[in-house]
């Protein structure tokens, strides 16, 4: 595979034009009728604006600028606030968190293509049609007209009173207005971008810091923006967040404009498309059925953010229950530094930026959330600028939480009060099939995928990633390689989300799911959970991916976490006949050293992680820091890639194979044992002062290890003195030490924990 070249265009059989066919229900199909159609005949659309037009306030937190600019200065947020601002004052741009465009003169082209300096066409915005493979990406110019840099200047503006930041920012929004006609040029090509857009020029109007003149032009605009989205929605498409975002501006733009016709009919009807897709996106654990942690962020931002400016009587205790469960789900992923692993698609999108953040950092949406919800809050929601921005300073938060009383039946319960330093539990999420797994300490938390590919049948933000691990401890040590973008050449778009840059297996070099356009797929790699269970000392979580006509073959993971330094990866490949198994391991900027047993990983910060194979056939091949490399490649932020390393681990199999593989963050604590039976292998672990023994074998046979004897899957047992304590097995029919049955049973479990004393 050359990544650096266009990939050719591929036309599909009559097979996967019948999959793709059925992937549009009649309702769908009638709906993209509709949208081409208004689409054909809106060139010389223009909405009406009322010759009149009554605006109210609908950030409600802005009113008290004296207090909240108190409230910001006692927790010394201005400065960072006002250092934000200033790039935008020099004419930088910080586009997806990690991109800067230095806009020439001061200026920004707003029409401009990115990352080759081209420009997009200011005609009919429906008659731009970006193609597959071009270099320019639309994504970075809607990004721009998003104006979170333009948030961040009327925040300057409001906390300082600096008018510097007003007329600067009045200037760059006139050029846009002037730049962008209704209908006319790149900016009007998507009801998620008006949305979005929408809801940041709602919060810069209401700080109150343009001279009369803007004010009028950018509510006319906006006015305009609620006409269009209301035109345009994606109502009856294969659900997605950008309903979400279209009717979260819609929402705004009626609460904006609530005093005019329109604005109490687009205030209605997005509160009610709020509320269908809140149910329909989520599953009842709070996470996004599009199978995309930061898509997750930014829809649960949407919706806290509508539930903030709305209060509890626009919406039900369900909706708030759901939500809570959506900033929950936040909480657990977050891990000890704040960030969380990007899994499936991200292109870093937030629903208003109030402050400049990592964009992988979770802390300041967690404490918007706790905010929100928590009946007492925690200093970090205390002092979250997005908590203030939106709630109001901390003494008149009440008034907007959303708070139950005591023992009221459908309330939510609190949110975990160790939520934002990310020290909660092991926890599954049902329906996304994903286990956060966290040692005691909170020192290591590692992230299985078990769940389906995404928000099928379309799945356009998820991976080919089915049972795939992410692992940090202190930092990023096996890596999530990230989604690079999604206007690039089609190989690198379906490399960055297919299974070869995951931390999972292929077959014969076959990926999981077979991608049909950049947001489609002919074949999904649907996975699902077998059990789990979680404990202070061991945590277990199984998934499966059966086989289809488009993959032939199965493929079962164990993840077990040992302690805090020790983790197992047990996986169990068939297909007949002879074959090739790869398990893919991507460690990110590690340095790595080959040995006789494995790969040791070096990190920048000091950090050392071994990868031990306990199956003797395994071949290690290792991809280090090569622009060459196929599969060595990471994106931290959407438009960046960056060279990375890799271990692919191959071993050829007839039938069937089981792979076990140990990562160890004490080098010294791992054993290799011999087992009686062909095909079982043994260890001996030690993890935190403790004594285990491991045994894993093919399904159904006999192992021996020393005074062990076992019948199952796996098996891991403690030692003490030569005396087993504790034992743990999936798929046991029998355990038995020094002689003592401890399982007897002809039904095996599909987990065991017993106690042996």
């Amino acid at each position: 595979m050359c990544l650096g070249k266009t990939a050719t265009l591929k036309i599909p059989n009559l097979s996967e034009i019948r999959w793709l066919a059925g992937q549009m229900t009649v309702a769908e199909v009638a709906a993209r009728l509709r949208l081409a159609t208004l689409e054909r005949i809106s060139r010389s659309w223009r909405p009406k604006t009322p010759a009149e037009l009554p605006c109210r306030r609908v950030f409600t937190a802005l009113a008290d600028r004296f207090e909240l600019r108190r409230v910001f200065a006692a927790a010394d947020l201005i400065k960072p606030c006002l250092a934000e601002a200033s790039l935008t004052m020099n004419g930088e741009f910080t586009l997806f968190g990690g991109f800067r465009y230095k806009a020439p003169d001061g200026m920004p082209d707003w029409h401009a293509a990115f990352p080759d300096g081209q420009r997009w066409s200011g005609g009919y915005s429906f008659d731009i049609s970006p193609q597959p493979g071009d270099s320019r990406d639309i994504r970075f110019t809607w990004e721009l007209s998003r104006h979170g840099d333009l948030a961040a200047l009327s925040r300057a503006a409001y906390l300082s009173g600096d008018e510097r930041y007003s007329e600067r920012l009045a200037k760059l929004l006139s050029g846009w207005i002037d730049a962008n006609p209704l209908l006319r040029g790149p900016n009007w090509m998507s009801a998620l971008e008006a949305g979005v857009r929408a809801v940041t020029w709602a919060f810069i109007d209401d700080t109150g810091v343009l001279d009369a003149e803007t004010t009028g032009r950018l509510r006319r605009a906006l006015f305009e923006h609620g006409c269009y989205i209301e035109r345009f929605l994606s109502m009856g498409l294969n659900p997605s967040n950008h309903i979400i975002g279209e009717a979260a501006g819609l929402f705004v733009c009626g609460l904006k404009f609530r005093e005019t016709d329109q604005g109490r009919r687009w205030r209605g009807r997005a509160a009610r498309i709020l509320t269908d897709e809140m149910t329909r996106q989520t599953f009842d654990s709070g996470a996004s059925r599009e199978q995309s942690t930061a898509y997750h962020r930014f829809v649960a931002g949407l919706f806290g953010l509508c539930m903030a400016v709305g209060g509890r009587g626009e919406f039900s205790e369900s909706f708030a229950n759901r939500l809570q469960a959506m900033y929950g789900f936040l909480s657990h992923l977050s891990r000890p530094d704040g960030t969380f692993a990007h899994l499936g698609d991200s292109d870093e999108a937030v629903a208003l930026r109030l402050a400049q953040c990592a964009p992988n950092d979770l802390r300041s949406d967690i404490a918007f959330g706790e905010a929100l919800f928590a009946e007492a809050q925690s200093p970090a929601a205390a002092s979250a600028p997005e908590a203030m921005w939106l709630l109001g300073p901390t003494g008149r938060r009440r008034e907007h939480r959303v708070v139950w009383p005591p023992g009221q039946a459908g309330a939510p319960s609190p949110m975990c009060a160790g939520a934002c330093a990310g020290t909660q539990a092991s926890a599954f999420f049902p329906g996304a099939g994903l286990s956060v797994i966290k040692s005691a300490d909170a020192a290591m938390q590692m992230e299985f995928d078990a769940g389906p590919q995404g928000y099928t049948p379309v799945s356009s933000h998820g991976h080919a990633d089915a049972l795939s691990v992410t692992l940090w401890k202190g930092a990023p040590r096996l890596i999530d390689a990230g989604t690079y973008r999604y206007n690039a050449a089609r190989s690198w778009r379906d490399a960055f989300r297919g299974t070869h840059f995951h931390n999972t297996v292929m077959v014969d070099s076959a990926a999981q799911a077979k991608p049909a356009s950049a947001f489609r797929w002919l074949s999904l790699a649907d996975a699902r959970p077998v059990g789990h269970f979680f404990s202070e000392e061991i945590d277990w979580s199984a998934g499966e991916l059966p086989p289809t006509t488009a993959r032939p073959w199965s493929h079962r993971r164990d993840v077990l976490r040992i302690g805090r330094d020790v983790c197992v990866i047990i996986d169990t490949v068939g297909q007949k006949g002879a074959h090739t198994a790869e398990a893919h391991f991507h460690f990110g900027d590690a340095r790595l050293s080959p040995g006789r047993r494995g790969v040791e990983a070096s990190y920048g910060d000091g950090g050392k992680m071994t990868l031990f194979s306990l199956n003797r056939a395994a071949e290690f091949d290792t991809v280090e820091h090569s622009m060459l490399a196929d599969g060595a490649w990471q994106s931290a932020s959407y438009g960046i890639k960056t060279p990375s390393s890799a271990v692919s681990a191959t071993a050829l199999f007839t039938d069937g194979i089981v792979l076990p593989w140990v990562l160890s963050f004490d080098t010294s604590g791992v054993w290799r044992m011999g087992a009686a039976t062909h095909g079982a292998v043994a260890a001996e672990i030690r993890s935190q002062s403790q004594r285990y023994l491991f045994l894993v074998t093919p399904k159904g046979y006999v192992a021996h290890t020393g005074s062990l004897r076992f019948i199952g899957r796996w098996a891991l047992v403690r030692l003490a003195d030569g005396a087993l304590e504790k034992a743990w097995a999936a798929d046991a029919w029998v355990i038995e030490y020094a002689g003592k049955k401890l399982v007897n049973t002809i039904e095996p479990r599909d987990f065991t924990c017993i106690d042996g004393r």
